[in-house]
């Protein structure tokens, strides 16, 4: 990480939950501007974007996952996300038996950060059971240890976009055989690459404005 801004790095530590076991990821977009005015507004619309869920799809591309904002409740949200909600999310791969077709995370935190040079917009989510069916184990490809964080971050005419994936076990807990050899592959397919270009079309989205894009995974 030492070619990362040190406000960057100092954030990062505080908010992306520690590697204890399994799988980790990262995965990055970068931007730079033409000058600094520049850059806080188009940080202003990534952060916006980030910040609306329901959207991601148009931002990563069609080929890639359908994201839905869903309550506590399980019901259909139109707003900004908040503490507490779920993605319902649709990956293009077999459906989920225990999520109702879907896979499901649930989200610990929402936050900003600022200190008049840098800016930083965050969301972390962890794999979680379905709001609209009970089970043992989270409905989701991943073990309820896995966390996503995706951020946004800006600093003079830089601005980055990025996912942390954190502690990712195939999810083996499912009552039924089919949920768990179809999360075994859904988890090999991640292992193989399909993830990363998930989160790299996503990044590549949040950042995408009138200048040249670039991505590092």
């Amino acid at each position: 990480m030492k070619h990362f801004p040190t406000q960057y790095i100092a954030w990062l530590r505080s908010i992306v939950p520690a590697k204890v076991s399994g799988k980790h990821t990262v995965t990055t977009t970068r931007y730079m501007a033409h000058n600094r005015i520049e850059a806080e507004a188009y940080y202003l619309i990534a952060a916006g974007r980030l910040l609306d869920v329901n959207h991601w799809q148009q931002w990563a591309g069609k080929a890639t996952a359908a994201f839905q904002l869903v309550d506590a409740y399980g019901r259909e949200q139109y707003r900004s996300v908040q503490k507490g909600d779920y993605f319902r999310i649709g990956i293009p791969a077999p459906a989920n038996p225990d999520g109702k077709g879907d896979d499901w995370v649930q989200v610990q935190e929402v936050g900003a950060r600022n200190t008049g040079q840098q800016s930083l917009t965050y969301i972390t989510v962890r794999a979680a059971l379905s709001p609209l069916k009970q089970e043992d184990s989270a409905s989701h490809f991943f073990d309820r240890t896995a966390t996503s964080t995706f951020l946004v971050y800006q600093e003079n005419c830089e601005l980055i976009a990025a996912v942390y994936g954190r502690n990712e076990h195939p999810n083996s807990n499912s009552s039924q055989l089919i949920t768990r050899l179809r999360n075994w592959l859904v988890y090999i397919g991640a292992r193989l690459g399909l993830s990363a270009l998930q989160w790299q079309s996503l990044t590549k989205g949040l950042l995408q404005f009138s200048g040249p894009v670039s991505g590092k995974g």
